[in-house]
């Protein structure tokens, strides 16, 4: 339900809903934008940011994001402390972050939607990129679905090309676009 305030943030969105049941309308005033909302991804990217900019400026630490995965790069010895202290900066901000299972601790490689950063050959010069574990057997499966039934229908077709460009982007980046472009569009004149 709305504030008594709400009339003095420039900001807020107000949602309306009718219930069916009662005819009533009920307002809220939304905290964050909705999904998809005009302006919503180039607030993220703002946000994300500054967050970045506060932490590395203030605090020297080095973080970044993939969209809305979070990470954070330290060497070992001060582990700890560089996390305890993006913790505490960010609650002070007033920015939630996940906890349990999302907050994982510092590690070699790690993942971030879908690829995998690995650190373990950095002493070489090395940061390797790849599919996360599973990604390409997906793939693989829904492919041997379409063999065994020698049809893929295009809605099928159409979900394959959209996981080889996810997982080809990591390896290959924008040029297989090209390439998965003229498969599925000769797929689609068939």
């Amino acid at each position: 339900p709305l504030t008594n305030n709400w009339l003095a943030i420039p900001w807020v969105s107000i949602v309306a809903d009718l219930n069916p049941e009662t005819n009533v309308v009920h307002y809220f005033e939304a905290v964050a934008l909705p999904f998809g909302a005009v302006s919503a991804v180039t607030g993220f990217k703002r946000m994300a940011r500054a967050r970045r900019k506060v932490l590395s400026t203030l605090f020297f630490l080095v973080t970044t994001n993939f969209y809305d995965n979070f990470c954070q790069l330290e060497l070992e010895p001060l582990q700890e402390s560089a996390r305890s202290t993006a913790e505490e900066a960010l609650d002070l901000l007033g920015w939630r972050i996940a906890q349990g299972a999302k907050a994982l601790p510092f590690a070699t490689s790690f993942n971030m939607l879908g690829a995998c950063i690995s650190f373990e050959k950095a002493f070489k010069g090395d940061v390797l990129v790849r599919n996360k574990e599973g990604r390409i057997e997906s793939i693989k499966e829904v492919v041997r679905r379409c063999m065994k039934a020698r049809r893929c229908d295009n809605k099928r077709m159409h979900s394959v090309k959209g996981k080889l460009l996810f997982a080809a982007g990591h390896v290959f980046g924008n040029s297989a676009q090209i390439d998965l472009g003229v498969w599925a569009n000769g797929h689609d004149n068939l």
